[in-house]
């Protein structure tokens, strides 16, 4: 899986016809790998030249460096990685962005407010002279997007005009504030930094979610937490429209058990077992069969007093179906509730506890290794 990079990419940036110091164009290879080519000369020239930021979901750093490690990370932000990408490889990793953005501009030291002086640095001083400024192959029409720590059209709308017109006249592209072909950001964050970028990861539309299903990125995130293995039996027990499940057999395995109380789920793939279940009494399962289980079992915000007899039957028969050695990742709003009942099952390992914000909401993520024992 890509990094999120969607396929219109594929054939490469274009640079602005008005105005080209040297003749340059951008393939991209496999997952957003770049290679330049300088048709100057003969050979192609590989330059270490592309800057990204990357959002995801907060709580996750340590494995988004993990899925980064074979590349240059510059900062690690909360929910947030500014890296650079090595041409020499070929992998980047797996699809656990939220949004990927290439850095025309870093704004490494600002104070607080410094949105509408970033803006006018780019469009009133002489950057534009010195920078090419990318668009994204077939677009014909753009709009810009100014926020501030997470508050979109925090600036003045004659700045934002001015931006606007600026970028028209140096790409030829029209401005299109409703649906665009692409964006560019003046990101200014909390940290002191500030951005101006063009969005790799925009869509005119995406598909609408069902109420309570996990956006890929998160659902990918925690099947790279269960650490995905070729041999793996995995289980999803509370699969609702089944985002975990689709995210785990982009990996290698050998059968996957998808289920749930309610939903019929459909999931296209070889050695997917779908049934209707209820958690706590997987018949269905054989003792001792699942390698790995990575699920979102419902947080009980409109059945309080039904929850916890939920999640004590889901961890006992967890203990039963997890072979010795076996993981479970768990992602809850309910972490005081999940901390009160794990000592009652001993034979769980509390290997890691993340601290996370889905949708604006604090949650848990528990990864569970079962001991032997």
């Amino acid at each position: 899986m890509a990094l999120g990079v969607y396929p219109e990419l594929v054939e490469g940036f274009t640079q602005p016809a008005r105005r080209r110091k040297h003749r340059i164009n951008a393939f991209k290879l496999k997952d957003s790998v770049t290679l330049v080519r300088s048709f100057c000369q003969r050979e192609p020239v590989y330059l270490r030249l592309m800057q990204y930021f990357s959002t995801f979901v907060v709580g996750f750093e340590d494995i988004v460096r993990d899925v980064l490690k074979d590349f240059e990370i510059e900062t690690m932000f909360s929910g947030a990685v500014l890296y650079r990408i090595d041409t020499d490889a070929e992998r980047i990793g797996t699809d656990v962005f939220n949004n990927t953005f290439q850095v025309l501009h870093y704004f490494k030291r600002i104070q607080p407010g410094a949105l509408p002086g970033m803006m006018k640095f780019v469009y009133n001083s002489n950057w534009m002279e010195k920078n090419f400024l990318p668009t994204i192959k077939g677009a014909n029409t753009f709009r810009v997007v100014a926020s501030c720590e997470n508050e979109i059209g925090a600036v003045d709308d004659n700045i934002l005009k001015n931006a606007e017109v600026a970028i028209a006249e140096e790409t030829g592209l029209t401005l299109d504030r409703g649906k665009p072909d692409m964006e560019y950001w003046f990101l200014e964050r909390s940290e002191g930094v500030g951005f101006f970028m063009m969005r790799l990861t925009y869509k005119k539309s995406e598909k609408r979610l069902e109420p309570g299903e996990l956006r890929p990125e998160l659902s990918n995130l925690l099947v790279l937490l269960s650490e995905p293995e070729n041999g793996d039996v995995f289980l999803d027990p509370f699969a609702g429209g089944g985002s975990i499940p689709r995210a785990r057999k982009e990996f290698p395995y050998k059968k996957i058990y998808v289920s749930d109380i309610e939903k019929d789920i459909e999931i296209k793939a070889m050695n997917v077992d779908v049934q209707k279940a209820d958690a706590t009494k997987l018949t269905h399962i054989a003792d001792a069969s699942i390698d790995k289980i990575v699920t979102d079992p419902p947080w009980g915000l409109a059945a309080e007093t039904e929850i916890e007899p939920l999640y004590r039957g889901m961890l006992k028969e967890f203990g039963r179906v997890l072979k010795n050695g076996g993981v479970a990742v768990v992602l809850t709003s309910r972490k005081l509730m999940m901390e009160k009942l794990l000592p009652q099952f001993p034979q769980f390992k509390l290997e890691k506890n993340y601290n996370v914000l889905v949708n604006g909401k604090k949650a848990g993520v528990f990864k569970l290794v079962k001991s032997a024992s």
